[in-house]
C-alpha cells in the first residue's frame, strides 16, 4: 500500500516540481501534475490553527530537564512569529 503523506511542507516551487519536507526531516518531490489531484491546504492563508503534540518524558526526567524543554519549545515559537501565535503547555496529573 501507498504512504499516507498527512503533512508536508513546502520546500521550494519550481516549474515542473514541488519540493516538500516531512515531518521527520525527509525531502519528498512531486511533480506539479501530481498535485492537481491531491487536496492542499494553504495554512498561511487558511486562518488560525491548532496543532496539538503529545510529549512523553520518563517520570524520572528532572523537573530543570522539563523546564529546559518547555523554554526552548517558547523560545523556538517566539522566533517564527510567522508561523505560530503562541504555545500553550499543558501537564496531566498521574
Amino acid at each position: 500500500a501507498a504512504p499516507v503523506l498527512l503533512s508536508l511542507v513546502v520546500k521550494k516551487v519550481e516549474v515542473v516540481r514541488t519540493h516538500f519536507l516531512t515531518a521527520n526531516g525527509e525531502l519528498l518531490l512531486f511533480d506539479n501534475n501530481m498535485l492537481k489531484n491531491m487536496t492542499v491546504t494553504n495554512l498561511s492563508r487558511s486562518g488560525p490553527t491548532n496543532v496539538m503534540t503529545v510529549v512523553k518524558v520518563p517520570v524520572v526526567t528532572p523537573s530543570e530537564k522539563v523546564t529546559e524543554l518547555v523554554d526552548a519549545i517558547c523560545m523556538y515559537v517566539g522566533t517564527k512569529s510567522t508561523d505560530w501565535l503562541s504555545v500553550n503547555m499543558l501537564f496531566p496529573t498521574t
